[in-house]
């Protein structure tokens, strides 16, 4: 879901390339790299990437009201700990 709570799936980008990456507020590393992921944005955007952020926190609220969430042009998307185990995922921050 989004940071509204619209549910998403892929194929919503279809015919754009989606950059997804899985962090946490929790995450050093993860919060380092927010402000590269909203450049990004807006450096491909136009030519159709669509950047999207993915959290793994334990609640929709805690990602919505993080104060570095990124704003600009990157898709805010909550998926929980379980977005780990749907992507395959062993750990954080992963692109």
């Amino acid at each position: 879901v989004d940071a509204e709570g619209k549910p998403l799936k892929l194929s919503d980008w279809k015919g754009r390339v989606a950059l997804v990456n899985l962090w946490a507020t929790w995450c050093d590393p993860c919060v380092a790299s927010l402000p590269h992921l909203e450049k990004l944005s807006r450096a491909w955007g136009e030519a159709g990437v669509t950047v999207v952020a993915v959290s793994v926190d334990d609640a929709r609220d805690t990602m919505t009201r993080y104060k570095k969430l990124p704003r600009s042009g990157v898709v805010n998307v909550f998926a929980g700990a379980e977005g780990l185990t749907a992507a395959k995922v062993e750990g954080i921050p992963a692109t």
